[in-house]
């Protein structure tokens, strides 16, 4: 038996039901569509595959990452990127198979979304997810419809100080902080998984969205706006996060951008990645 990540940013479902998903599965054919599943080290999940969503031809067969975590856990992964544009669907063996993805390269049909790239620095409080591939983080890419709003932005002022017998008030600390809400769903909604799934991404360490990185409002809860019976707008408060540790945020933008660890110089100026 084999369990899928809950951060995984596509559904499996066994193959004998109707795949009926919560998530978008709209990508952009720059993302990396990546995803994991744990088993037993003897009991390791069907071979992978990915088919066309319309002529059900097989395009291509893959191969699974796998790594042993302990004596009694594996866990085996894949990204897939390079594809041209088109829909496919992913099948593990006979057993699972995911609902259609669209991969897309119009421009049009990926305005209007934002781009969440998420991960954990480790798996000691999430056993759902294992962050570590050959020394470097795994950062999941999911593809939502929404964005921020220019009427969301908040600008404030964190300030420490103290006042003195005199009643003068010294400054120890000031900090301008922009704060936004994250608007998913925008007129139409957006089924209410897609909710579930955004408040356990911002449960991770880090996430960037659109590529800047951004922490939950503490103490702020998410806000749902029904639309339908069954559709749903969500906002999330959430703002800028201040980079302290250039170290860090260096090899984090190297994840994120998935540049290899070693850069082979092809000439006396340019650098072929």
């Amino acid at each position: 038996m084999i369990r899928f990540s809950p951060l995984n940013p596509i559904e499996f479902f066994p193959v004998a039901l109707t795949c009926r998903s919560n998530l978008p599965h709209l990508f952009c054919t720059s993302d990396h569509i990546s995803f994991q599943c744990f088993h037993h080290p003897s009991e390791p999940p069907g071979a992978l595959s990915i088919v066309d969503a319309q002529t059900k031809q097989t395009m291509a067969n893959l191969t699974w990452l796998c790594h042993k975590i302990n004596l009694g856990l594996s866990v085996s992964m894949y990204t897939l990127r390079g594809f041209d544009a088109g829909q496919y669907c992913i099948c593990i063996g006979n057993e699972y198979v995911s609902p259609a993805i669209e991969i897309t390269d119009v421009a049009d049909m990926i305005e209007g979304t934002v781009l969440l790239q998420y991960c954990n620095h480790n798996n000691y409080q999430c056993m759902d997810y294992y962050p570590d591939v050959n020394g470097r983080l795994m950062f999941l890419d999911l593809r939502l419809d929404g964005g921020f709003k220019d009427s969301d932005w908040e600008f404030s002022i964190e300030t420490d100080y103290f006042t003195t017998q005199h009643a003068d008030v010294v400054v120890l600390h000031s900090q301008d902080v922009t704060s936004k809400k994250l608007t998913i769903g925008k007129s139409h909604g957006v089924p209410t998984g897609i909710g579930k799934h955004l408040n356990r991404i911002f449960s991770c360490d880090t996430v960037y969205i659109n590529g800047v990185k951004y922490v939950r409002e503490s103490d702020k809860e998410l806000e749902v706006s029904e639309i339908s019976k069954d559709r749903f707008v969500f906002r999330l408060p959430v703002r800028e996060a201040a980079i302290y540790n250039c170290a860090i945020e260096n090899a984090n933008q190297l994840s994120l951008r998935r540049t290899p660890v070693t850069l082979r110089r092809a000439s006396n100026y340019l650098r072929q990645l």
